[in-house]
């Protein structure tokens, strides 16, 4: 097994706070897997989390036909 870490940092607005991603790539028996583990603070607007994972899993999808996200995402499901 092979793997490689991404740390990136990002602000979302600097007015309503930040999310934060983590990217792991894991070769399993030449299958490359993509770990997305996210985090963002509350007072973040989940449209702009939306946002940012739509971006993210474009690019990803490219790539990776295997992929797992996880996270506290801090998502208000009772607006769904």
């Amino acid at each position: 097994m092979e793997a490689y870490t991404h740390v990136e940092f990002i602000d979302a607005n600097t007015s309503t706070g930040r999310i934060e991603y983590l990217i792991v790539e894991v070769d399993l028996n030449g299958e490359k897997w993509l770990v997305l583990s996210v985090y963002k603070q509350p007072k973040v607007k989940d449209e702009t989390l939306i946002r940012l994972l739509s971006s993210l899993l474009d690019r990803c999808s490219k790539e990776y036909r295997n992929f797992i996200m996880i996270g506290d995402m801090n998502v208000d499901v009772t607006k769904w």
